[in-house]
Parts: structure tokens; sequence; C-alpha cells
């Protein structure tokens, strides 16, 4: 009975110890809801099911007010981006067509310049090799590369977007900007698993746990779109300006919602 006493509170205190030794969490539960849920893979397709499709490019603008998720100080959307790179979460690319991996960081987050540096006690003048980081805030859009098809099997449109890039303006010695440069290209489909695991701050309701692949194939974004597909492979800012521009965007969108609807008879 005695070492039975012993057991049992040797036993207690072990648990006891445990518990203390744990790290407090920053919450009323400890959440794993999202780490424990499976992703939800694409619908199966057939090629010959594909009736019509079309390849649409589109703009994410961060500072619309619906993108404000994006540029969340806490975790911002190219952090996470740049944090699944590093880690060999997601694979990045150099362009959309992912022919080309990126191995060597330079260029994509941070970049590298010469800095003239002037001694004037002994004019003695040299040079050094600076790393400049690229920070989220120089990030201000998302391009989106995506398809529009009809499925013959369901005879419902769908959409899937294919690739995803950080644009960033690049500037001139002045400060003024030249032309907006794609940093690299992530393949969406092969990256939903790792953005299956990061989740977006809900400004409405902190318990509703939305993560990054469900913001995407909820289509909880404003964009713009700047191409589709064509003959002459011309963005829609190469053939309108102006008000003509955002009437060609808009036109384009209403045919996509149409087009569904337009092969039906009622």
């Amino acid at each position: 009975m005695n070492q039975l006493t012993c057991f049992v509170s040797a036993l207690l205190m072990c648990i006891s110890n445990l518990a203390f030794s744990q790290a407090p969490i920053n919450d009323i539960v400890s959440r794993r809801m999202v780490k424990e849920r499976t992703m939800l893979p694409y619908p199966p397709i057939r090629e010959a099911d594909i009736f019509w499709q079309k390849r649409i490019s589109r703009v994410i603008d961060v500072k619309q007010k619906q993108n404000l998720p994006f540029m969340y100080p806490a975790a911002p959307f190219f952090d996470l981006l740049k944090q699944g790179a590093e880690n060999g979460d997601i694979n990045i690319y150099r362009d959309a067509k992912f022919e080309e991996p990126i191995d060597d960081m330079a260029g994509i987050f941070y970049d590298i310049d010469t800095v003239r540096l002037f001694d004037p006690e002994n004019f003695i003048e040299t040079f050094e090799v600076v790393r400049n980081e690229i920070f989220f805030e120089d990030i201000k859009k998302f391009r989106l590369n995506e398809i529009w098809y009809f499925d013959e099997a369901t005879s419902s449109m769908r959409v899937q977007i294919i690739g995803l890039s950080p644009i960033k303006m690049r500037t001139d010695e002045n400060g003024l900007d030249l032309y907006e440069q794609p940093l690299f290209w992530i393949h969406f489909p092969s990256s939903r698993q790792y953005l299956s695991r990061q989740l977006v701050a809900n400004d409405f309701n902190d318990a509703a746990q939305v993560t990054w692949d469900d913001l995407f194939q909820m289509r909880l974004f404003a964009s713009h779109i700047t191409k589709q597909s064509n003959v002459r492979d011309n963005r829609l800012q190469d053939m309108y300006q102006g008000l003509t521009l955002l009437q060609e965007a808009d036109k384009i969108k209403q045919e996509l919602q149409n087009f569904e609807h337009d092969l039906w008879s009622y």
C-alpha cells in the first residue's frame, strides 16, 4: 500500500511539473483546427470535359480596403511567401511558365548594391557591398494568372488560379518610379498545402479562422483584370488608356459572368 501511494504521488508530481513547464498560450483555448484540417483538393476534371477556357490576368492592389489582410503587420502575405520559400515549403520561379526555379535569393528578397564611402581625413575613397532587404511595405500589388473554364461533366463555369507573383515598383536614384517588376512566381496549386496552414487576419471575428487558401478559393479579394488571352498576347494597357481601359476590363468581367448563362435557353 505504501508503495502504491508513493507511486501515485510521484506520478501526480510529474504531471504537475509537466503542466507548469509548458509555456502558457496567448488565447482561451489551444487552436488546432487549422493544423488538423485536411486541405480540400480540386475536383477531378478530364481534358475531354473542358468545353471552353480563357486565361485571365489580374492585379490585386493592397491599398484597397478589402485587400488590407495582405498587409497585416503581424503576418503580411509577402513575408509568408518569403518564409515558405526559404524553408522549402513552396517553390519559386522566375517566370509565369514555371520553367526556371530560383535557388539564389539575391534580387528576390533582397538587393545587392554598391555604396561609395569617402574618408575626408585621408582622402581615401572606398566601395562597400551592402544588402538591401525588400520589406512587405515595398510590395503594393500582387499579380494573379488564372484559368476560367466550362466543365461539361458538371455543366458549370469554374476558375482555378495557376500562378501568383508579388510586384515591386523599381525606382531610379531620385526615387522616381520606373517600372513594375514581378519578383518571382509561385505555382498556386502546388503551394496550397502551405497556404492552407497560414491564417488570414479577420477583421470581424477572431474565432473564424480563415486561411490564405480559403481566401483565394472563396475569392475574398478585390482585383481588376489586366489581360485576357489573345492572338497578339497584348495587355489591356497596351491597347487602351484612361476610362476606356477600365471599361474594357469591366467588359471582360461581364463576359465571364454571362458566358454560362448564355449557354442555356429558358
